[in-house]
């Protein structure tokens, strides 16, 4: 069975409002229900395509697909058809096997997060996000299976690494690369570069930034209030089943480069250097 992983990653309760107000999103939900659903003793291909989002959710689909292939013995696939940045690379470690397109990208880099308050609140948010990279570490370890150090994934994540399909295979987070003879996966072992600087951090993967779910909820609220929506429960979620209106998608706010759970705003240049591995 295939099933589609687009968009960014959210939690449960914030994947209606964003796909509402037609934006793509990826959620824990989806993956649970995928691989419930997948008929007995058949592939789940997951094809992704995802610049990554809520840290704690991409946690949660990991452990998800590492349950499954665990007690019920579904053979779980990654196809990277595009990009796995952030969250999304981080839970297609949790795959039997990931693939990655010969065009397709995978980039990995530090949490990040807002914080408000005096230096302890600012000291407590730096042993969050240590925690948690520390966290991220241990799946790109395990995949990596002693091709790179936990030192030198950790370089590679503090320097905010983009890696081709080549690359990615080479630092074992990657098994194989689509298409490479029409039919089998092929591997190129090729070395990885320590940060990829200038050159292909410039993909352009969103002009807007990405709204907030309390953003989402509060427009989605005054639909309510107008009538044209059904109500929330006290949980939030609609009291209803609401579909999604058949409007163009409201366009996102513009001025920002894309905001998520990982890198509140990732840097998105242009670049006009050529890439090159060294």
């Amino acid at each position: 069975m295939r099933v589609q992983l687009n968009g960014y990653v959210v939690e449960d309760g914030n994947a209606f409002f964003y796909r509402y107000f037609g934006i793509g999103v990826i959620c824990p939900r989806d993956v649970r229900e995928a691989l419930a659903n997948n008929p007995e003793g058949e592939e789940l291909i997951f094809e992704v395509n995802s610049p990554g989002g809520s840290v704690f959710s991409g946690f949660e689909i990991y452990s998800a697909i590492r349950t499954a292939r665990r007690e019920s013995n579904i053979r779980v696939v990654a196809e990277v058809q595009s990009i796995a940045a952030s969250a999304a690379s981080t839970f297609v470690e949790g795959c039997s096997q990931i693939l990655m397109a010969p065009v397709a990208q995978m980039m990995i880099h530090l949490p990040s997060t807002y914080t408000e308050g005096d230096v302890n609140d600012h000291r407590k948010s730096i042993a969050i996000l240590e925690a948690i990279t520390a966290s991220i570490l241990n799946a790109y370890e395990l995949r990596s299976a002693g091709k790179l150090s936990r030192e030198r994934l950790d370089a590679l994540i503090r320097n905010e690494t983009w890696m081709t399909a080549q690359e990615a295979v080479a630092a074992g987070l990657a098994d194989g690369i689509l298409y490479a003879d029409g039919e089998t996966p092929l591997v190129i072992p090729e070395r990885v570069t320590n940060a990829v600087g200038g050159g292909i951090r410039a993909l352009a993967l969103s002009a807007g930034a990405m709204p907030s779910p309390e953003d989402l909820r509060a427009r989605y609220q005054k639909l309510v209030d107008q009538g044209k929506a059904p109500a929330m429960n006290e949980d939030g979620t609609p009291a209803a089943p609401a579909s999604v209106p058949d409007h163009t998608p409201a366009p996102m706010p513009q001025g920002g480069a894309l905001k998520d759970d990982w890198r509140n705003l990732a840097r998105v240049e242009l670049s006009k250097k050529r890439f090159c591995a060294n």
